[in-house]
């Protein structure tokens, strides 16, 4: 049996459902996304959120914005990560990532 992991630990999976559903989400969107309108849009936490940004950020697949004199963060996809999720969203059965909300 494989060792189990530690509270917060990521498997080894690259970008799971949820991660698939976010880029989704921005890419798909005709304006800006914001943290708190995704958080609302996907009836997820701030800190669960957070995690999957944080993550999304660190492998360089999106980038985050805080526009002046607003407390207000935008969130974007790197041209790595539009090619990544065009790779995984047509060779991958979108039953696989989707995520039931």
């Amino acid at each position: 049996m494989g060792r189990m992991r530690q509270k917060g630990e990521r498997s080894n999976i690259i970008l799971n459902e949820f991660d698939m559903l976010i880029l989704e989400t921005i890419i798909d969107s005709n304006k800006d996304v914001a943290i708190m309108e995704m958080q609302k849009k996907l009836n997820i936490t701030h800190a669960s959120l957070n995690r999957h940004l944080k993550w999304l950020k660190e492998i360089k697949i999106i980038n985050t914005t805080q526009l002046p004199k607003t407390r207000r963060t935008i969130l974007s996809v790197t041209k790595d990560g539009r090619t990544i999720y065009k790779i995984l969203k047509n060779n991958i059965s979108k039953d696989s990532y989707k995520t039931k909300l």
